[in-house]
């Protein structure tokens, strides 16, 4: 992970949850992490897997929440591929955009 630009995403994660008197959690911040570690797309289930399994205890509904306000925010990209399938995600802050 690029530490300056997840220091980056913080702050403008920090700004959003201050504008909208929201609390800053430990569960905010990981989720965050965990999807600027990344360099795929995933589904909300394999994220919530992936920390579950670094034995973080987490809910599903919050992880689904934080990953809508990541969204929101426009650190994070839904993608939807096909009417069929689930809504991945990326990473959108400081990543080149595919071509």
């Amino acid at each position: 992970m690029n530490g300056d630009i997840y220091n980056k995403a913080q702050v403008i994660l920090d700004k959003k949850i201050e504008e909208k008197g929201l609390r800053k959690t430990q569960e905010r911040y990981r989720i965050l992490r965990e999807i600027y570690n990344r360099e795929d797309h995933f589904e909300i289930e394999e994220l919530y897997n992936d920390i579950m399994a670094q034995k973080f205890n987490i809910s599903k509904a919050t992880v689904y929440n934080v990953v809508e306000l990541l969204v929101e925010v426009g650190l994070v990209t839904k993608h939807q591929f096909g009417l069929k399938h689930a809504s991945r995600y990326e990473k959108s802050f400081g990543r080149k955009q595919h071509s």
